[in-house]
């Protein structure tokens, strides 16, 4: 890998790594409070009244389980996620689902997942993505810059928000290749657009392009990110905290009913 598209993907990289801890804490609190119920199940299940049907048994081991399973992680993942964090957190979530929205009204599908550079190469050669803004950050990405820079001219450019994700682009680019970029002409566009929830959530992408040079320099940049995240009067769906936490509960509690349906075919069925 070159140092440019080191330099490129740098930025991801640190917010994953500072994101991940929070998901990794809630998954493992998941698995301790699975593991606690069937140690427990084992322990207590001959001190109910002989009388209580086995049904009656299970679900006052299982029902104190499920709540704590669906809390406890929770908390533990908030605890990872407070304050910027979670401010910069939800404005990443903004600008990845405005990135997938693209991609989605350009294709009629959704954005693949390219966590390595060969990945990128393979998807790229297949022509996908055409038009997309995934696809030129992936040009980036691979340091086909050349290529990434004669595609931004084809994009729409008669709305202001276009013009600004143009810019932005270009900027990219630019960055790539030499470390540097001036945001000026995309601040511009983008102040062009007139107020609007659309305006507050187009400001993610520029707040996490300006991020670059922060992490480049060793500043603080969630910084940024937590701005923009600020300045929002609202948040598209999926973007917040709670609706991750929500998408992600099934996650947590996957592993309960899995040592659940365990527990009841050996010890209850």
């Amino acid at each position: 890998m070159t140092s440019e598209q080191q330099r490129y993907e740098a930025l991801g990289r640190a917010i994953g790594r500072r994101f991940l801890r929070g998901l990794y804490a809630c998954v493992g609190t998941s698995l301790v409070i699975a593991f606690v119920f069937g140690v427990a199940t084992g322990f207590f299940r001959d001190e109910f009244p002989p009388e209580w049907p086995r049904w009656l048994v299970f679900a006052v081991l299982f029902l104190p389980s499920l709540v704590a399973v669906t809390t406890i992680p929770a908390f533990i993942q908030w605890l990872f996620m407070r304050g910027r964090d979670l401010a910069a957190f939800e404005a990443f979530n903004v600008f990845a689902l405005l990135e997938a929205a693209d991609y989605r009204a350009a294709t009629g599908r959704r954005p693949p997942a390219l966590a390595k550079v060969g990945q990128a190469r393979r998807w790229l050669s297949r022509g996908e993505g055409y038009g997309t803004r995934h696809r030129i950050r992936a040009l980036i990405w691979v340091g086909e810059l050349n290529a990434a820079a004669e595609s931004l001219p084809g994009f729409p450019s008669s709305e202001p928000i276009d013009r600004f994700h143009q810019a932005l682009l270009r900027q990219e680019v630019e960055y790539a290749a030499t470390g540097q970029m001036d945001l000026s002409d995309a601040r511009t566009e983008l102040n062009g657009v007139p107020p609007s929830p659309e305006r507050e959530w187009a400001a993610t992408a520029l707040a996490f392009t300006s991020a670059r040079l922060v992490y480049d320099s060793g500043g603080d940049w969630l910084q940024p990110l937590a701005d923009a995240r600020a300045a929002m009067t609202s948040l598209p769906k999926g973007a917040s905290y709670r609706d991750r936490l929500l998408a992600g509960l099934p996650l947590g509690i996957a592993p309960l009913i899995l040592i659940g349906a365990v527990i009841w075919l050996v010890q209850f069925a």
